[in-house]
């Protein structure tokens, strides 16, 4: 089963999120810290797709420092942000997967979860 790692702090988006994923036979493990995401991926847990907020609440990691510690661990891991300000994400940061604004357009977000999953290990 494809297991996909989500990082939302909002409980509501986290479970709507969630719920469609698991709708769709996806294993998900749903965390509202990025910090307790990555002690669970440094346990050696692995996951196929991340999908991680990029902003998290002051003096936490946020998603982009966490998505580039992702990378460092795992050179092809397909990572997908979400944030309310797309504007917080540099060209430079957007290299390491595509940014959804929230409200989220699901379909196009299903969508683009199948092509990074198309594209294989």
């Amino acid at each position: 089963m494809t297991q996909i790692l989500i990082v939302e702090d909002s409980p509501t988006q986290a479970a709507h999120l969630a719920a469609i994923l698991r709708s769709k036979a996806y294993g998900v493990r749903v965390f509202a810290h990025a910090g307790a995401a990555l002690d669970e991926i440094d346990a050696g847990a692995t996951f196929d797709l991340y999908l991680l907020d990029v902003t998290m609440p002051v003096g936490e990691l946020h998603g982009l420092a966490l998505a580039r510690m992702i990378k460092t661990r795992f050179s092809n891991a397909r990572i997908i942000f979400v944030t309310a300000d797309p504007g917080l994400v540099s060209d430079l940061d957007k290299k390491l997967g595509p940014v959804f604004p929230k409200t989220i357009d699901f379909i196009e977000l299903l969508n683009e979860i199948e092509r990074q999953l198309a594209k294989g290990p």
